[in-house]
């Protein structure tokens, strides 16, 4: 068959950032400087990249986790900074073009060829952007623009409410807490700003995969179990395979929907459930579901979601005495659930780094 997957493109290369005066920006001038860029300029070798992140690499603040060097970049938060990227049209074209942006931090507005496409607000969602008619209809590249407004100045703005008291304008933005204090060793704190994560192009075909859920439900013995699918396609009908297979990769089932569209629901049965248990109390095997959907004889996108068969359920009171309690039964079993803390990485960015994580 003929193959047409859904294909990704990171735009990880020709990006450059610069610092911006303040006030509304120009966005036409920005785009014809973003085509020859000069020395106001700064190339970023790596992204994704914070503006902390190219300002050290360019020697122009020195390592804010390095003695009391984070009290000279502070005036990073300060500012303003715009983000370009240019890129090439996309050579197939059969359906939409997502622009999609994983991480940004946090006060953003998105330009594409002079038009602004996106408002930005919230650090800690993904967005994803149809640019397909504002792709260049000429040979010229593509030139994006992320224009980052700084947040230190929009909360010094805000007007709060009195019924809240004197509490901390950071809680009324959707920005990590820390960057706002001394938690992570920063003094005075680090108020970060930028790209943190993949800015890339997905590229669908005529019909896509939107969404995959899938539900185990074990029975009361925990020896069998039903696997609710749902999937919400979108495009004109096609047709659409489930499959699923064991943890050892042999197939149990594989259901057929010879003219899907929109919506799918079906469950599919499984006896003698393998279990999965938590780490210390048992292995973790693993089923996977593989969907594809194909228009004729052409496959249009695959997609794999892998899960396991567990029960969890809370335990508030014990069955004797009545007395409250607070626990998790997996698979029937008491299992003591140890407490966790997630916090960023570092202190001047949040771009992931194996080797420091390690």
């Amino acid at each position: 068959e003929t193959r047409a997957e859904r294909t990704r493109v990171l735009l990880s290369d020709s990006w450059r950032i610069r610092q911006l005066d303040g006030g509304e920006p120009d966005t036409d001038a920005l785009t014809r400087q973003a085509l020859a860029a000069d020395s106001e300029w700064l190339a970023v070798r790596q992204m994704p990249a914070q503006v902390h992140d190219v300002l050290l690499d360019h020697g122009m603040i020195s390592d804010a986790r390095v003695g009391k060097n984070a009290a000279e970049c502070t005036w990073v938060g300060e500012k303003d900074w715009v983000y370009a990227c240019t890129f090439p049209n996309p050579s197939h074209i059969n359906g939409p073009v997502f622009l999609c942006f994983d991480g940004l931090d946090t006060l953003a507005m998105a330009y594409l060829n002079g038009q602004r496409i996106a408002t930005f607000d919230n650090m800690y969602r993904a967005y994803r952007v149809d640019i397909r008619d504002k792709l260049n209809s000429t040979k010229r590249p593509n030139v994006l623009l992320i224009v980052f407004t700084s947040v230190q100045r929009y909360l010094e703005q805000l007007d709060v409410p009195e019924r809240f008291g004197d509490v901390n304008k950071a809680h009324f933005l959707r920005k990590c807490h820390s960057d706002f204090g001394s938690y992570l060793g920063a003094r005075p704190n680090s108020i970060k700003v930028g790209v943190f994560r993949d800015v890339y192009l997905d590229i669908p075909d005529r019909s896509w995969i939107q969404n995959v859920w899938v539900r185990p439900k074990l029975s009361s013995n925990l020896e069998r179990a039903q696997i609710h699918t749902r999937l919400e396609l979108v495009g004109p009908a096609v047709s659409c395979d489930l499959t699923l297979r064991g943890p050892s990769g042999r197939r149990i089932s594989k259901v057929s929907f010879p003219d899907a569209d929109k919506i799918i629901e079906s469950v599919i049965d499984v006896d003698n459930a393998q279990l999965w248990w938590p780490r210390t109390h048992g292995k973790q095997p693993m089923y996977k579901l593989d969907v594809a959907i194909r228009h004729q004889e052409r496959l249009l996108e695959t997609r794999t979601i892998e899960f396991g068969l567990r029960d969890v359920q809370p335990v508030l009171r014990d069955e004797e005495t009545g007395e409250k309690r607070f626990r998790f039964d997996v698979n029937g079993q008491p299992v003591f659930m140890r407490g966790a803390d997630l916090a960023p990485l570092e202190g001047p960015t949040h771009c992931w780094n194996d080797e420091r994580a390690m």
